[in-house]
């Protein structure tokens, strides 16, 4: 179930960001969905470092629902990276 709405969640917020803020993080989002879809771990590697640091996706200045979205899919990952490294 986390993994079917990590997966959904990305498209959503991807979808959402081609249209209000530009290629960058769209384009980030799709290449970590890309990757997971494959069952590729570091596809949740490659999203949770959008996370961090000065200019992160963090930054990103979103609406209220896009903005609980982003953190339930930083919450879906990292819990799905936890279950990966037991």
């Amino acid at each position: 179930m986390r993994y079917d709405r990590l997966v959904a969640d990305l498209e959503t917020l991807r979808d959402w960001l081609e249209v209000h803020d530009g290629p960058h993080w769209a384009e980030w989002l799709e290449s970590s969905r890309r990757q997971i879809l494959a069952h590729d771990g570091n596809g949740l590697t490659h999203l949770l470092r959008a996370y961090g640091g000065m200019g992160s996706f963090n930054d990103l200045q979103l609406s209220g629902k896009m903005s609980e979205l982003r953190t339930r899919i930083y919450e879906d990952a990292s819990e799905l990276r936890f279950d990966l490294e037991r």
